[in-house]
């Protein structure tokens, strides 16, 4: 790995190489050295940022670049949490014309708080559309009649839509919904691209702290996992602070108790 490489992945050079004679001290074919290095954080990234590299960075990540998003598309996202968004903004990084965002219900306020992070964003909100609307119908409206280029499903199944799924959820008919799957189908393109998730930051290209609204420990983790599966209002995405970890970094969010 060449250093201007290690510059951009690690801010700063990993080891450094100590000249022959520094190292033997005079001493030939020495067998043993001792070396002083200061103690203190290996590279410039944040543990709030690099936490987040081997989730929903890599998830959102993969799901813009499988899907084939190109410079001048129109990208529709199912689903405001974090992969969603990490996906919106992967798609404005790779050149996307225009990206629609679909959520409602109880994760609403996500849409707002998407649009913050990324001004140039279209929201729906499949909650609040009229009578006799659809987010099928809506986005080919917003889409010329043709739809998006590319649909990307960052959704949990286990959140139905409608009182039909939410009936054959709790009788154990299906484990997840196929409505937002459906609706991307429908809705996307003709010979356009459909993504569904699984489970820059060197370059500044990407800020994962823009998901990061919380700071909480670990002895609360079960009150916050009630609070996140309720949905609570302004909650996106967590750092989960054990007695290990450093202080918080610069713009990251303060310990809340509770």
């Amino acid at each position: 790995m060449t250093a201007p490489q290690k510059l951009g992945l690690f801010g700063g050079l990993t080891t450094k190489q100590i000249p022959e004679a520094e190292k033997s001290c005079g001493v030939e074919n020495p067998r043993e050295i001792s070396l002083q290095v200061v103690v203190g954080q290996l590279y410039d990234v944040p543990d709030e940022v690099g936490l987040y590299l081997s989730d929903v960075l890599c998830t959102s990540w993969n799901a813009v670049v499988d899907t084939g998003v190109q410079p001048g598309d129109t990208v529709a996202v199912w689903g405001g949490g974090p992969v969603g968004q990490m996906a919106v903004e992967f798609a404005v990084v790779n050149g996307a014309k225009r990206v629609i965002l679909i959520d409602g219900g109880q994760g609403r306020w996500r849409l707002d708080f998407v649009k913050s992070k990324v001004p140039q964003l279209e929201t729906i909100d499949y909650t609040l559309l009229p009578k006799g609307e659809t987010v099928v119908s809506t986005l080919k409206k917003m889409c010329d009649g043709r739809g998006p280029d590319v649909a990307i499903e960052c959704e949990a199944g286990e959140y139905s839509k409608t009182l039909g799924h939410t009936l054959q959820r709790a009788v154990g008919l299906e484990n997840d919904t196929p409505e937002s799957v459906n609706e991307m189908i429908e809705s996307v393109r003709g010979f356009g691209s459909c993504g569904v998730t699984g489970i820059y930051t060197g370059y500044g290209k990407i800020q994962p702290l823009n998901m990061v609204t919380h700071r909480f420990r670990l002895e609360d983790m079960e009150k916050v996992y009630d609070m996140f599966n309720h949905r609570a209002g302004g909650m996106q995405k967590i750092f989960v602070e054990t007695k290990y970890s450093s202080l918080p970094a610069p713009g990251t969010p303060i310990l809340t108790a509770l």
